[in-house]
C-alpha cells in the first residue's frame, strides 16, 4: 500500500478532531466497528489480503486513540475553564517553571507551568525585573489577581479565549509580588547563552538601526515584537501581512540546509554534517519558543536529514501529515490555532502544487513546465 503512514496519521487526525469537537462516543465506536467489522469480512470472502485486513483495523484503533485524546483534553479544558470562573478576580499564589517568555511594552508575560502541568500567563511589570534577568526553566513564585480569558463577543473580534488555548494557557494572573525559587534544572542553566545571544543582538540591532528596521528585523529573525512600531504592526495587521514579519520554518529550513550543504562540501562527514544541522535547528527553536511553524519545519527537515543519512527519499505528504497529527495528539487544542493551519496550508499548497506539475508533464510528455504548457492550450483555443 502506498503512503500507509500517511493514512495513519489523517485518521489520526481526524480521531482528536473528533474528540475535540464534541462528536458523539457512540458513534465513533459504531465507526470503528464498522471498520474492523468489513475489514474481517473481507479477509474472510478473500476480496482483501490479510495485511490490509491489519492496517484497516489499526487505522480503526487509531481514530479511536485519536478520539479519546481529544475528548479528554476538551473535558479537562472546559473543567479547569469552569473552576477558574470560580476566583476570578480573587488573589491567588503559584509555584510553577518559566517555559516562555513573551515582552511586551509595559508588562512581560511568563508563561508558567505548575506542579500540576497547567499552565498559566503571568503579567509582569517591567520593573521586577531591573535588577535580574528572568531565564526559562527557573522556578518562581507569583501572587496576583486572577482572570480567566474571555471569548469574542463581536464578529471579527479577537478570541482571547480560544487563542491562548490553543497556547495551552489556563488562565492569566496579574502579578502583584515575583519571588525567585530555584535556577532550575542543569540542562536549563546550560542553555542560558542562547537566550544571552538573543539579548546581545537584540541590543545590536537596536544600536545599529532606526527604530522602524530595528523592530522588523528583531521580529522577523527573533520573534521579538516587543520593538516593533505600533503604526508600523497595524499596517502590517490590517493588509494581512503579519506573517511576513514573524520567525518561520522558512527561517529554519534556510539555516540548517544551507549549514548542511557548506560543511557537506568543506568533505566534513555526512553524520557530522547531519548532527551539527540538527542542533542548530533545536537551538534556534529555543530561542524562538518553538512556535507551530518551527515545530512543522523542524520535524521535516529532520526527517529529510535522517532520510539522507540512511539513503532513503523522503515524501512530502508523509512527513506533512505524519508530523500534523503527531503534535495534534500532543496538544489538541491546537486545532484552534490560525498559524497552524496557516503552516501546513501553506507547504501543502506547495506539495500539491508540485504533484500538478508533475501530473502534467507525465501526461503531455513536456517538460517545459506547467506554466507553458497552459499558455500553449490557452493560445490553441
Amino acid at each position: 500500500m502506498k503512503r500507509p503512514f500517511m493514512g495513519a496519521g489523517i485518521t489520526l487526525a481526524v480521531g482528536v478532531a473528533a474528540g475535540w469537537f464534541g462528536i458523539l462516543w457512540w458513534f465513533v465506536l459504531l465507526l470503528a466497528a464498522a471498520a474492523g467489522g468489513i475489514s474481517i469480512t473481507g479477509y474472510c470472502k478473500k476480496y482483501w489480503t490479510d495485511r490490509t485486513c491489519k492496517y484497516v483495523i489499526g487505522l480503526s484503533v487509531l481514530f479511536v486513540v485519536g478520539f479519546c485524546r481529544g475528548f479528554v483534553c476538551f473535558e479537562e479544558n472546559e473543567t479547569f475553564l469552569n473552576e477558574n470562573f470560580a476566583f476570578e478576580n480573587k488573589e491567588i499564589q503559584v509555584l510553577g517553571t518559566v517555559k516562555r517568555i513573551q515582552k511586551k511594552n509595559k508588562v512581560d508575560y511568563l508563561f508558567i507551568e505548575d506542579e500540576t502541568g497547567a499552565c498559566i500567563l503571568a503579567a509582569v511589570k517591567k520593573e521586577m525585573f531591573e535588577e535580574n534577568t528572568c531565564y526559562k526553566g527557573q522556578i518562581y513564585s507569583v501572587r496576583g489577581e486572577a482572570e480567566p480569558f474571555e471569548h469574542a463577543t463581536n464578529p471579527g473580534q479577537f478570541d482571547e479565549a480560544n487563542y491562548y488555548c490553543s497556547l495551552g494557557v489556563n488562565y492569566r494572573v496579574w502579578v502583584e509580588e515575583l519571588n525567585l525559587i530555584s535556577e532550575g534544572n542543569l540542562l536549563h542553566q546550560n542553555l542560558r547563552w542562547l537566550e544571552d545571544l538573543k539579548m546581545s543582538m537584540i541590543k545590536f540591532y537596536s544600536a545599529h538601526m532606526d527604530e522602524a528596521g530595528n523592530g522588523i528585523v528583531q521580529a522577523a529573525v527573533l520573534g521579538e515584537r516587543s520593538a516593533l512600531d505600533t503604526e508600523l504592526k497595524r499596517y502590517y495587521q490590517e493588509n494581512g501581512w503579519m506573517h511576513l514579519i514573524t520567525t518561520s520554518g522558512l527561517h529554519l529550513s534556510f539555516i540548517a540546509m544551507n549549514s548542511y550543504r557548506r560543511l557537506r562540501k568543506m568533505t566534513i562527514p555526512m553524520v557530522m554534517s547531519t548532527i551539527f544541522a540538527w542542533v542548530l535547528m533545536l537551538g534556534y527553536g529555543y530561542m524562538t519558543d518553538y512556535g507551530d511553524s518551527m515545530l512543522r519545519a523542524m520535524g521535516m527537515m529532520v526527517l529529510a536529514l535522517t532520510a539522507k543519512l540512511v539513503g532513503r527519499r523522503t515524501d512530502g505528504w508523509t512527513s506533512l501529515v505524519t508530523l500534523a497529527s503527531m503534535m495534534l495528539f500532543l496538544r489538541p487544542s491546537r486545532l484552534l490555532s490560525a498559524g497552524f493551519w496557516l503552516t501546513y496550508a501553506a507547504v501543502g499548497g506547495m506539495e500539491f502544487g508540485k504533484w500538478l506539475m508533475k501530473s502534467v508533464n507525465e501526461t503531455n510528455g513536456d517538460r517545459r513546465g506547467l506554466f507553458r504548457y497552459l499558455t500553449m492550450k490557452n493560445k490553441q483555443g
